[in-house]
């Protein structure tokens, strides 16, 4: 599982953190920020972290092209937390 805490966009203002955020392909990088970008529009809304969770699929016997991975959004606001979880099917990168 890798973790990223992250700048995900200009509205979200969440420290880089480079050294982790390295870690993940550009393909989990995709994701992270399609997922952030699916959040609730609330201007108090704070990232906290993110994770890419790798998901076991039967689709990738007969494509494997494709990458499935589990987004993991940590958020507050308002004293309160949650997590946002969003499935993600992208094409994987040509290794």
């Amino acid at each position: 599982m890798a973790r990223c805490k992250a700048e995900l966009g200009p509205f979200f203002g969440v420290e880089s953190r480079r050294d982790l955020a390295q870690e993940l392909s550009v393909e989990d990088r995709a994701c992270i920020t399609a997922a952030a970008a699916k959040l609730p529009r609330v201007a108090a809304l704070k990232i906290e972290q993110s994770r890419v969770v790798p998901q076991p699929s039967a689709q990738k016997e007969r494509n494997s092209e494709l990458s499935h991975v589990k987004v993991e959004i940590d958020v507050s606001v308002a004293g309160q937390t949650s997590t946002y979880v969003y499935n993600c099917i992208a094409m994987a990168r040509l290794r």
